[in-house]
Formats: C-alpha cells, structure tokens, sequence
C-alpha cells in the first residue's frame, strides 16, 4: 500500500486517509503487500486468492472486535479498499459470516485447549486468528487441515506478536487432536 508523506515525524501514530475517505492509524497491521511478500508464498492462485480473503478477514474480525464496529460493512469497505475479485470478495464473506455466526462455539474450543487463558483475556489478533482457522478446519472443511493450520500460523508470524505463531500453533494442534479423539476411526472392512 502507498503511505502519503505526513508532517509529523512520528509517522506510526498518524492517521492516513484511505482511499474511499476514510482514515486508520497507519501500523504494521495494514500492511497487506509487506505479509504477501515475506509469508510462504502460495502454491498456486486459488492459494494466493484465499490467502488474501484470510487477510481481509482477520482486518475485518479484527476491527468488529475491538471497536464494535459491524462485521459486514467492515469486511465490505476492506474488499473495496483493496480491490479484491468477485470470488475472493464471495470467500472472505464467508468466512467473516461464518466466524461470527459460530464464535460461541469457536470461542468454547479455544477455551477448551487454552485453559490457562481466558478467550477475553487473549490478544486480539491471536484470538481472530484461532477463530478463523477453527473455523475454516471444523466448520468449512473447505480447506485441509494442514493448510489452515499453516496459513494462521502465516498470519501469526506477520499480525501478531513474537510468540503468537507458536501459541496459535499449540491451541490449533491442541484442537485438531482433540476432534482426532472425539472421532471414531474406521473400523476394518467386513465381508456379509
């Protein structure tokens, strides 16, 4: 993204218009090329396009949660924003709608594998970034595991904090064997 020049030397705590008119603190958060160009690159476009819907997504839950502000119009003005395609626009609304629609749900599993930290007392970003996999891994089954699993660790490593990837890393395998657990492997084959 462009960054227009400021006055102020301290340019991180400026706000700078966007756009569609509308203003942000400018931080490491919004800097979408930057995380496209330094995470593992996707294997092919459909890789390349849902990364960008996970990123928009985690901006769009991300903002909901801290401001109260609606997930949807939120999420609308960031595919505006950010010019993105009608299918990659269609992924990310899913993924927002569907993050909000079963966050008590999400919000009990994280619990559930982190119960040393209280989902209210988590960082943000960690919290939208366990949501979304969670999501994508239980709920969508769209996407493998594996992939979810790295793609929020991605986003951990470029969003959070230094220790997020290995903490997102933890509740998410602390999840995905718990459902390993909780789901009956099948049995060997009988003849009738």
């Amino acid at each position: 993204m462009s960054n227009s020049t400021s006055n102020n030397s301290n340019e991180s705590n400026n706000l700078q218009p966007l756009s569609t008119g509308t203003a942000w603190e400018r931080d490491e958060w919004f800097e979408i090329e930057d995380f496209l160009k330094s995470a593992e690159p996707p294997k092919n476009k459909l890789g390349f396009q849902r990364r960008q819907a996970r990123i928009v997504t985690l901006l769009s839950l991300f903002e909901a949660d801290s401001v109260n502000h609606d997930p949807l119009m939120v999420t609308n003005r960031y595919i505006e924003t950010f010019g993105l395609s009608a299918d990659v626009a269609r992924f990310t609304r899913n993924l927002v709608m569907g993050v909000i629609n079963d966050r008590e749900k999400l919000d009990s599993l994280i619990s559930g594998a982190a119960s040393s930290w209280p989902v209210d007392q988590m960082a943000k970003v960690d919290k939208n970034i366990l949501r979304l996999a969670i999501f994508e891994i239980l709920f969508n089954n769209d996407v493998p595991t594996k992939a979810a699993i790295n793609e929020a660790i991605e986003l951990a490593k470029s969003f959070g904090s230094d220790s997020s990837s290995r903490f997102v890393n933890g509740v998410l395998g602390a999840i995905v064997a718990q459902q390993a657990k909780a789901t009956p492997a099948p049995g060997p084959a009988q003849d009738l």
